[in-house]
This record gives structure tokens, sequence and C-alpha cells, in this order.
């Protein structure tokens, strides 16, 4: 219906491709942001395991970590929005940062 043979309905042309220095920026700032994760989960399981978190430290650490590494997928595979993206990423941003704060003043 109105499509051409082998064309796709999911190509869009009213938004324009973006270029690739962008693309390559947000990826590189997923994947800081996934590495940074990790590293706080590292340093928070250590805290855990040794008896030094408050018992609200492990709920705090586990939601925010899955929150953010969601957002920061979600964010990552989201292109074509650049808006919604930059939203997710920054959204993780301030989770990671929240919990690195929180992680560094555990005793």
């Amino acid at each position: 219906m109105g499509t051409k043979a082998g064309s796709s309905s999911l190509s869009d042309h009213s938004h324009p491709r973006e270029s690739s220095t962008r693309q390559l920026g947000r990826s590189a700032w997923a994947t800081l942001l996934g590495a940074s994760w990790l590293a706080v989960a590292l340093v928070g399981l250590s805290a855990i395991r040794s008896g030094q978190a408050p018992g609200w430290y492990e709920p705090m650490l586990v939601g925010s970590g899955l929150v953010g590494i969601a957002s920061a997928a979600v964010g990552f595979l989201i292109t074509r929005r650049r808006r919604v993206t930059v939203a997710l990423l920054l959204t993780a941003t301030a989770l990671l940062a929240a919990a690195a704060g929180v992680t560094a003043a555990t005793p």
C-alpha cells in the first residue's frame, strides 16, 4: 500500500541522520557510565560484605544501579530521539553521582 517493494515502513526520512561524532560521543558517555557503575558496585559490594554498610545501603545501591544502568542502556539504544537519549544519560549520570557519593561516605 503505497510503499515500494523492499522499503521498510520504519525508515523515516523526516529526521535527518545525526553526525557520527555525536553518536560516538553519546556511545562513549554510555560506556563510561557502565564502567563507572561497575566500579561503584564493586566498592559497594566490598562494603556490604565487610559489614560496614548500613542496612539501607544495599537496597539503595541495587535500586539506583538498576535504574541507572537501564537508563544508560536505553539511552545508548535510542539514537533517533536525541533529547530522550540525553535525558536518559543525564538521569543515569545523576544516579551514578549520588550512588558514588553515598558509597564514598560509607565507612
